[in-house]
């Protein structure tokens, strides 16, 4: 093995260590998962979304009864904060804006909604790593490894990766707990993300590392 590539963590079992990974948790609001909420007010359609939401739920629990406390990003609309590329989007596509702070639509779906004294960090465009605060977190702990779940896997989550990836964090993404608003986009993100910026994994591979940690 070269120097360059002597320190690399190239077994799936070291990259997730738990003495340096962060188990996150994108967007599980009810604007972009529920019926009532904006994207399917709208006529998107949400069956990927509800689909993944037993098995994160199921995911989540057994993660916590392993010891593991997972960080939830919650998105939050605000024009002030918002990019202008995105305001563009929105314009243009006639959309109306999703996760109005204090609204329903911006809670977390009831069964993935955070424990008392687990973490939540805002975010006011796709990128989950321009909150400060959750640099910051991810560095007092020293992690070195994201692992992550929610939607949009081709939206929020792709550019959360990407952007952790190019930060120099090993970014893990578990397949069957990231969904978004249609299989082509899902898939298409999924194929990208495996192929240049991380490793995707089920959520059984990563329990049966993590319950053996």
């Amino acid at each position: 093995m070269s120097m360059e590539n002597k320190h690399l963590l190239t077994k799936l079992e070291e990259a997730v260590s738990l003495k340096h990974t962060a188990l996150v948790v994108i967007d599980m609001q009810n604007d972009f998962c529920s019926l009532g909420g904006t994207i399917a007010r709208r006529g998107g359609d949400i069956s990927l979304v509800q689909k993944i939401i037993p098995t994160l739920a199921s995911f989540l629990a057994k993660c916590r009864h392993i010891g593991i406390n997972p960080v939830f990003i919650k998105n939050e609309y605000n024009s002030r904060r918002m990019p202008v590329s995105m305001k563009e989007a929105l314009s243009y596509r006639g959309s109306v804006p999703a996760t109005l702070p204090g609204s329903w639509g911006a809670s977390f779906v009831e069964s993935c909604t955070p424990l008392k004294g687990e973490k939540v960090f805002k975010k006011y465009c796709y990128d989950a790593t321009t909150n400060s605060r959750f640099i910051k977190f991810l560095q007092s702990k020293k992690y070195k490894t994201i692992v992550l779940t929610g939607v949009a896997t081709n939206i929020c989550v792709e550019t959360t990766a990407r952007s952790a990836s190019m930060a120099n964090y090993y970014v893990v993404i578990v397949e069957d707990c990231v969904a978004g608003f249609s299989l082509d986009s899902h898939e298409t993100a999924l194929f990208n993300l495996k192929n240049y910026f991380c490793r995707l994994v089920t959520s059984a591979e990563l329990l049966k590392i993590w319950s053996k940690a």
